[in-house]
């Protein structure tokens, strides 16, 4: 058997979950989104107690490494990193707007699409065919330019937070349109023990978040 330890701070909620071959046996939710640093060890630490194993048991750690916020992305990154390095394990990184896509694929053949409101007038897409192959790689891109990131585009189940407006421009038709932009774990858990069976793992010296657009400083 083999646990996977996965990690989520970029989006308002943290998670941490505990999966068993793919199916979660164990999460810690954290919804103060200004308290990720300070929860996320207890949170891991709780985790493992619920699942009734150690830390030594985990075979990997999956992390979700964006977009979202920028420094939320960072904590999971370097706990994940300092875990793997630790323990001696392998880690898997996974783009949240591939597994927003993910979770909406069951019992579907077409294609699919990421659309997250980055801030206002600008987004993080991408999207993926019948396969779930990646089409268009995680991109930043200005309300003016998505029009042409959808050009040509047909029969696409869409997840979005983005204004109804927005999409509709889009002219595309739309199979489907989803606002839930939350991570479903258990897809992901299933994801992450396949991609742990194939060894799909990630350089942990050199992987970094994936912030797509360059930050926001206030001066």
């Amino acid at each position: 058997m083999s646990y996977i330890l996965l990690l989520d701070t970029s989006a308002e909620s943290s998670v941490v979950a505990i999966c068993k071959d793919g199916v979660i046996v164990s999460e810690q939710i954290n919804t103060e989104l200004r308290n990720h640093a300070s929860a996320i060890n207890n949170m891991i630490e709780d985790a493992v107690a619920a699942a009734g194993i150690g830390l030594s048991a985990l075979a990997a750690v999956g992390v979700c490494l964006g977009p979202g916020s920028y420094t939320g992305v960072r904590i999971a990154m370097a706990t994940a990193k300092g875990l793997c390095y630790s323990l001696g394990i392998p880690m898997m990184a996974h783009d949240r707007l591939y597994l927003m896509s993910l979770k909406e694929r069951e019992g579907q053949k077409s294609a699919f699409a990421s659309v997250l409101t980055a801030r206002q007038g600008e987004y993080f897409v991408s999207l993926y065919n019948e396969n779930f192959d990646t089409i268009v790689a995680p991109t930043h891109v200005f309300e003016a330019d998505l029009a042409n990131v959808f050009e040509n585009k047909k029969n696409l189940h869409i997840t979005t937070n983005a204004e109804y407006d927005i999409i509709n421009k889009l002219k595309v038709n739309f199979l489907s349109i989803s606002t839930n932009i939350t991570v479903n774990y258990h897809t992901w858990a299933a994801y992450a023990f396949a991609e742990f069976e194939l060894q799909q793992f990630c350089n942990i010296g050199t992987i970094s978040p994936l912030y797509i657009k360059d930050v926001f400083i206030h001066k």
